[in-house]
């Protein structure tokens, strides 16, 4: 196919890779990309580097649990309460997501089973348990205990997942009963602390 210069200024018939090696400058591109619904391939190499943070606060909160709970259970969005959720919006599904954070928590109930749960809850697809942390409490009155929670998760390795923008939520469950404290003691005036979580995509 001839190439031909229209009168329009532009150029029709040029095969693909047609150009010479070099000939494109970085400052003959756009100041700014849309790549939506593009896929692009990096470099052999590239992969592990981090592309993005996400940060999210959690704030002192109270949340009432109850039901029945055991250490042999496993956390599911049906039996957990909401503490908080954010999502990431990552620029690619098949790259990873990396967490590790601690989170203060206290509570005023008897003595038992508690846990703190992340989950993938992304519209339309299934809910997914990312990290958990389960803690037997001893005493039966106010004890607070640092959940460390952590995540190495690729949301592609699993069938059906393909929006990029995760919907993270962070749930709980105290049993036999008792109320639990977010990033504050029971008395709610005192000792409060702030969460941040901090997500990495990081490039397969």
């Amino acid at each position: 196919m001839p190439v031909t210069i229209s009168g329009s200024g532009t150029i029709t018939g040029i095969a693909t890779g047609g150009l010479p090696d070099g000939s494109i400058a970085a400052g003959d591109l756009a100041s700014s990309l849309d790549l939506t619904g593009k896929t692009v391939t990096l470099p052999s190499g590239t992969g592990g580097k981090i592309i993005k943070v996400t940060s999210h606060e959690i704030n002192n909160l109270t949340i009432s649990t109850a039901g029945s709970w055991s250490a042999t259970q496993t956390p599911t969005m049906a039996n957990t309460y909401g503490v908080s959720s954010f999502d990431v919006t990552m620029s690619s599904v098949n790259n990873y997501l990396v967490c590790s954070a601690s989170i203060m928590v206290d509570g005023d109930g008897t003595n038992g089973q508690e846990i703190v749960a992340i989950f993938d809850n992304t519209s339309g697809e299934t809910d997914i348990l990312i990290a958990s942390c389960n803690q037997y409490r001893r005493v039966s009155g106010s004890e607070s205990i640092c959940y460390g929670l952590s995540f190495y998760y690729t949301p592609s390795a699993t069938s059906g997942n393909t929006s990029t923008t995760r919907s993270l939520k962070i749930r709980c469950h105290s049993a036999p009963s008792g109320t639990l404290y977010f990033g504050r003691n029971t008395g709610g005036d005192y000792d409060q602390h702030l969460t941040y979580i901090n997500v990495f995509e990081v490039a397969a």
